[in-house]
């Protein structure tokens, strides 16, 4: 079972108080998390799979990581399983997971770029500044 990050740039809104907001969610097998189009402080959210994403490239074998959802108890475990695996574990706020899933780490972080440069893409076009926007762009640079 494999799963992925969704950032699309529809329904962007950047608000007064520097904050950008946007649908954000994973996905894995028909299913969603939170929920398909949750709307999330979608930059923020990004940088924050990001930069641990960056932390577990050279993590030992079963550290892991805690990405929060700024909206809601929903939370992501991810977890480096081995030199090629990567695991997500959501949780929103029970004891037990939603599900867990396994994907290849290369894919992982490819797939991830890929969304995070498209939010990034989306914010330069409108002209949208904000320490979120700069910290994933230096993320994106250095890792």
């Amino acid at each position: 079972m494999t799963f992925q990050l969704m950032a699309p740039t529809t329904d962007l809104i950047h608000w007064t108080s520097g904050g950008i907001t946007g649908p954000v969610w994973l996905e894995s097998e028909g299913r969603c998390f939170p929920e398909r189009e949750w709307s999330d402080f979608s930059v923020a959210v990004v940088r924050g799979f990001v930069h641990f994403t960056n932390e577990l490239i050279t993590a030992p074998v079963g550290q892991r990581r805690l990405v929060r959802f700024l909206y809601g108890p929903f939370s992501v475990f991810l977890t480096r399983i081995d030199d090629e695996y990567l695991e997500c574990s959501t949780n929103s706020g029970g004891r037990l997971p939603d599900w867990t899933a396994v994907r290849p780490f290369a894919e992982w972080r490819a797939s991830l770029w890929s969304e995070a440069e498209g939010l990034l893409d989306a914010c330069t076009v409108n002209r949208w500044r904000s320490s979120e926007v700069d910290a994933l762009t230096s993320l994106l640079a250095h890792g």
